[in-house]
């Protein structure tokens, strides 16, 4: 196992070891290149900071640059190392980040921890990343979209994913899955308000219990949970264990699914 870890100051050096190291044998990366020894100055500053305009368009530019930066590196390291399995990284959800991703064929894991603290996510972007992954079996999701009041639904399909955790999502919810092999996820109910809502008013949100037994039907655990035997099969009361089971069931999923059922009003 290779593990390879980058920091945006640092970029100069590692494009010189990229070009020279044997990276066809690189299957472990993991690429903190959000992270620099020089912090910039965070938004939360405290109630004595003042902020003039020129502090925070220099702010974002550094943030914008350091996108930019990340972005070829990202397509040089792809070039070489075509063999990537388990990959873990700030991700911008640019469409040349996901075209770059999208080379990776041999991924077997992969985590994309948020970089932009508002950025609406093309849902089709996060279906073209998992369809490109043909060996793909884990895969950790943090999205922050900002949608209204509501929550943006996303699809994923997968016929090899196993492990799926968006509990770190903001403004995201799963409307449709088709996930055969899919034995546990990690999910929450985050909504994000924000001015980048694609709709004006939220669409009713499909219950996550509906959406899981139609499309992960082989799935046995939820935030932890074990699923009783009869989750997906809509029994009910059957007997007093098969009814303390689905009481459970519904009190877990008023925690984390965002219908009209479960949400709180």
């Amino acid at each position: 196992m290779v593990l390879f870890n980058v920091h945006v100051r640092c970029l100069l050096v590692f494009q010189g070891l990229v070009h020279t190291a044997r990276c066809q044998e690189l299957v472990d990366v993991d690429l903190n290149w959000k992270e620099t020894p020089m912090k910039p100055v965070a938004f939360s500053l405290g109630c004595n900071a003042t902020w003039s305009t020129g502090d925070y368009y220099d702010l974002v530019y550094q943030h914008r640059h350091r996108q930019r930066l990340f972005v070829k590196f990202f397509e040089m390291l792809v070039t070489f190392a075509p063999n990537i399995r388990r990959l873990t990284l700030p991700f911008d959800w640019s469409e040349r980040s996901v075209r770059t991703l999208s080379r990776l064929r041999q991924l077997e894991a992969l985590t994309l921890h948020q970089y932009f603290w508002m950025q609406s996510v093309d849902p089709y972007f996060v279906e073209q990343v998992v369809s490109s992954a043909p060996a793909l079996r884990t895969l950790c999701l943090e999205i922050w979209s900002p949608s209204g009041n509501g929550l943006q639904s996303y699809t994923i399909r997968s016929p090899t994913l196993e492990h799926l955790d968006v509990s770190q999502c903001r403004g995201l919810c799963l409307g449709d899955v088709s996930l055969p092999r899919l034995r546990s996820i990690v999910v929450s109910r985050q909504p994000m308000s924000g001015p980048l809502s694609s709709d004006s008013a939220p669409r009713p949100l499909a219950c996550l219990l509906h959406v899981l037994s139609t499309g992960a039907p082989a799935l046995s655990t939820l935030n932890g949970y074990e699923l009783p035997s009869s989750w997906n099969t809509g029994s009910r009361g059957e007997n007093e264990a098969v009814g303390d089971e689905n009481e459970a069931l519904e009190s877990l999923l008023t925690t984390i699914c965002a219908c009209a059922v479960h949400k709180p009003t």
